[in-house]
């Protein structure tokens, strides 16, 4: 079994160093590491310059994460293709334990795992919990729960399933999952191995885009196969579910805007106990956050939950 990690990057100098130095301290180094420099105006040729012996560096004019993804695709000799963040990294048993999980189940065409969040404060928090594969279906036509850089798929199916879209400027990751998983089976390493970096810049914030993305693979993926009843509860289920993602995201920074994609998630799929967090997401923006905070600790303690 040969590993290729493929790693896309554009202007993310200040953070390359840390995603390379995490691969290169594996237990089980990859078979061959490929950068693929999408256009970069910063120093980032300097900092690969350090790793030149160690890299296959190639060098594109900008044409978006999903392209650059592709071209480390299409030039990988291995047969199965860990890809990796600028911006993100490993623990140093992530690919012994995604090389691992092929061992027990040979038919799996793609191995993801765990998470944790770096802060921007450098602080690490627990990622969502990860769901195991024979949950994931259909469960995958709403939400992603698969980041990008926890991912090792076989190159083979990556390429026959079309590789990631390079028309989308966000949800790429996603749209590609969809499409393996009507293709083959998924594996999981549910230890949380990757560590998934959390900046203002990232692309997951920019709520316009997330919604237009989504919006765009919806027809094209996400409701493949669907017929009659069936493809209009999706469709509702599926705006619901990514008007919560975009109230999530905008809470950071605009309480309306929050307000805004929460009513439109209930008013898709009103039900509160479809995704309950909705329900949390709203009181959060209904209260003052001194009375949210006093509420969530509280309800904290009655759950027993941490």
């Amino acid at each position: 079994m040969r590993i290729s990690v493929v790693i896309p990057t554009y202007n993310y100098a200040h953070y390359l160093a840390y995603a390379l130095d995490s691969v290169l301290t594996q237990t089980r180094p990859p078979d061959e590491i490929i950068v693929v420099d999408d256009g970069s105006t910063d120093n980032t040729r300097d900092v690969l310059a350090r790793y030149e012996h160690r890299i296959r560096y190639v060098y594109q004019p900008n044409a978006g994460l999903s392209a650059a993804r592709n071209t480390g695709t299409k030039l990988a000799t291995g047969d199965w293709v860990a890809y990796l963040d600028s911006d993100d990294a490993w623990k140093p048993d992530k690919l012994l334990k995604q090389e691992e999980a092929v061992s027990r189940n040979p038919e799996a065409i793609l191995v993801y795992t765990g998470f944790w969040y770096l802060n921007p404060d450098g602080s690490f928090s627990e990622g969502a919990t990860t769901l195991a594969p024979d949950r994931l279906w259909p469960s995958l036509r709403a939400r992603n729960p698969i980041i990008a850089s926890t991912s090792m798929a076989q190159r083979a199916a990556v390429l026959d399933a079309g590789g990631f879209n390079e028309t989308l400027t966000s949800c790429e990751d996603w749209d590609l999952w969809v499409r393996l998983k009507v293709r083959g089976q998924f594996a999981v390493v549910p230890e949380r191995v990757t560590i998934y970096r959390l900046t203002p810049q990232s692309m997951s914030t920019n709520v316009r885009r997330m919604i237009d993305n989504m919006e765009a693979i919806r027809e094209t993926s996400l409701l493949h196969g669907l017929r009659g009843l069936s493809r209009i509860v999706w469709t509702r289920r599926i705006r619901s579910v990514a008007h919560m993602h975009a109230a999530i995201t905008a809470g950071g920074y605009s309480r309306t805007l929050e307000r805004e994609h929460i009513i439109r998630s209930f008013v898709f799929w009103p039900s509160p106990w479809y995704e309950p967090r909705r329900c949390l997401v709203l009181l959060r923006n209904l209260m003052r956050p001194e009375a949210y905070k006093r509420f969530t600790s509280a309800y904290r303690k009655f759950s027993g939950t941490k």
